[in-house]
């Protein structure tokens, strides 16, 4: 791949891998730790520190006139720091400095624009991108067994909108029209809030698992995981995160030319799982209570979940169905996104609502029933920072996805590929939970990617 190594630095490898971690699981608050009010994460701590670090050692070693001279850099570090700025303007401009939550967003997009340098400057020698791939590959099997666990339990992390019962009566008494299902516990969150949240993580990680490997035993496991989230994907009835899987994979294939016999394996598989997988895994579970737990009563979650879920096809006749008529959750997203465009042109003049302000503006005067929160990363940038910034990132975001097809074009590298696949399942999957914008781990490809279209020569 004609890439140029340096040295071997241990402390890239492990800095590189330690913002991969922080970057996913660090959303925990370090005891009652604020600053200016806000909560702090292990997150929100280690990537300012891990900055400190590469500033120091920066100067130490001249190496900051390397990287300002690699325009593509320069031109991304400058395009965060307008969106900054910009974010401050207006939060000044909308008299809203007391609002806590427009300050955190503004630290989390600094923080999230901070960690993509970090990571671009930790892959100065390519062996650190093996590291991170190790960290990441083995959060997500973590988690995958976390979500089997919920899937079988019913347990959930106190991150988890589902970890209190009591909290999901509560609140189905207070929205009798729209309740939460008593038995939908048996949903799988992983380390975040809902069902949507932890699928759209699966979607967008999971060409990790694509890769061929040499070792048998490798691909057994790879397909086994891919399989895996799947059944999780599906049993969440994300099915915008589905599509938006599929979509990748299918992307991966037809830049690797993966051989026929791989792809009819991963193919049948995954219609195996969409047509019967979260039935026959519940049958399962209840046989295991008639064999092993005779005299323990079988949760009435686990007899309702055997009945199985919906098919793409479905739930697409009844969402439409729903929208002809004025209800569901596709009129309602359908309503929020032109809303959300309209609003932002006729009420900001395309300047945007500012940091937080989508939710803020839409729970006070919405007028036309739309949802609260954007649930599409695209309409989230752009009703909250306006055109300018919205087309600024997009624009910048298409073009090092342009370079980096034609970087494996010309070198066949499947990493390039695997990339490629994920920042495609990223663009669809961001409109799956409700907000987007404050997960971290969305700057893990933007910074894999930008690395690599620069080559890693920082």
């Amino acid at each position: 791949m004609n890439i140029k190594i340096e040295k071997d630095n241990k402390v890239d490898y492990i800095i590189g891998a330690a913002i991969i971690v922080v970057s996913i699981i660090g959303v925990f608050p370090i005891g009652d730790f604020k600053l200016f009010g806000i909560v702090m994460t292990y997150y929100r701590l280690l990537v300012p520190l891990f900055l400190a670090f590469y500033i120091v050692e920066g100067f130490a070693n001249r190496r900051w006139s390397t990287i300002a001279k690699n325009k593509l850099l320069v031109i991304g570090m400058l395009i965060a720091i307008v969106w900054i700025i910009y974010g401050c303007i207006q939060i000044i401009a909308n008299n809203t400095i007391s609002d806590k939550e427009n300050l955190k967003e503004l630290m989390t997009l600094a923080i999230g624009f901070v960690s993509i340098g970090l990571i671009v400057r930790s892959l100065q020698d390519p062996r650190s991108f093996q590291y991170m791939i190790y960290a990441l590959k083995s959060i997500y099997c973590g988690l995958i067994l976390l979500g089997l666990i919920e899937m079988i339990t019913g347990w959930h992390l106190y991150t988890s909108q589902y970890c209190d019962l009591q909290q999901i009566e509560y609140y189905n008494q207070l929205h009798p029209l729209e309740p939460i299902d008593k038995f939908v516990s048996y949903n799988a969150t992983g380390i975040f809030y809902g069902p949507n949240d932890f699928a759209a993580f699966l979607a967008i990680f999971a060409p990790l698992f694509l890769k061929h490997e040499i070792r048998k035993i490798s691909n057994i496991f790879n397909t086994a995981v891919l399989l895996a989230a799947f059944l999780l994907i599906i049993r969440n009835d994300a099915w915008i995160t589905f599509i938006a899987l599929l979509i990748g994979l299918i992307v991966y294939i037809i830049l690797t030319h993966a051989k026929l016999s791989n792809v009819l394996i991963k193919a049948a598989g995954i219609y195996l799982i969409y047509r019967w997988g979260v039935k026959a895994f519940y049958t399962l579970i209840m046989k295991g209570y008639e064999l092993f737990l005779p005299y323990r009563t079988i949760p009435e979650g686990i007899k309702v979940a055997v009945q199985g879920t919906g098919t793409v096809e479905t739930v697409v006749a009844a969402q439409v169905g729903g929208m002809n008529e004025g209800y569901g959750s596709l009129f309602l997203r359908i309503n929020t996104y032109l809303e959300g465009i309209k609003e932002t042109f006729t009420k900001t003049y395309g300047l945007g609502f500012g940091p937080n302000g989508f939710s803020r503006y839409f729970s006070e005067y919405a007028i036309a029933p739309v949802l609260a929160n954007p649930h599409c990363l695209w309409l989230e940038i752009f009703s909250q920072y306006g055109i300018i910034i919205f087309s600024l990132y997009v624009g910048y975001l298409i073009y090092i996805y342009i370079k980096l097809i034609k970087l494996y074009l010309q070198e066949r590298c499947v990493e390039y590929a695997v990339i490629i696949a994920m920042d495609t399942v990223l663009v669809f999957a961001s409109f799956s939970p409700s907000t987007f914008l404050a997960y971290a781990y969305q700057w893990i490809l933007i910074a894999w990617t930008l690395s690599f279209v620069v080559r890693r020569r920082i």
